[in-house]
C-alpha cells in the first residue's frame, strides 16, 4: 500500500468482516490506465492498524513484462503485538512464454 496508490489504482470497498477478532475491510483494486505495469485483485485490511491480512494480485493482461504471460500471487500475513508483520502463507503462479500470443505454449 502506498499514499500514491490512488494515482495508479481505483479502489472499491467490497465487504467488511471480523478476521481474528478484528474488523477488516475487503478492498478490490484495479488499474486506472492500461499498458502500465500494474496488478488487479483484492486485499483484506484491519480497520485500526491498517495491517494487510490477505492480498491477491494478478498482473494486468496489458502489462508488458518480458517473457511473462501471466502471474498470480496470494499472500496471508500474521500480525504479532500490532507491530510485527509476518508472512503466514505465500503462493505464486506464473506462466512464461517466448511470445504473448494467446495460443503460445508456456514454460
Amino acid at each position: 500500500l502506498s499514499k500514491t496508490g490512488i494515482n495508479t489504482y481505483n479502489y472499491v470497498l467490497a465487504d467488511t468482516a471480523f478476521i481474528d477478532n478484528k474488523m477488516c475491510f475487503n478492498i478490490v483494486y484495479y488499474p486506472r490506465r492500461k499498458n502500465e505495469l500494474t496488478f488487479k485483485g483484492d486485499f483484506w485490511v484491519a480497520d485500526t492498524t491498517y495491517a494487510i491480512k490477505e492480498i491477491n494480485l494478478q498482473a494486468s493482461k496489458s502489462a508488458n513484462i518480458n517473457w511473462v504471460k501471466e502471474i498470480y500471487i496470494e499472500q496471508e500475513f500474521e500480525v504479532l503485538n500490532d507491530s510485527l508483520f509476518l508472512v503466514k502463507r505465500d503462493y505464486m503462479m506464473s506462466d512464461f512464454a517466448f511470445n504473448k500470443k494467446e495460443k503460445s505454449r508456456g514454460v
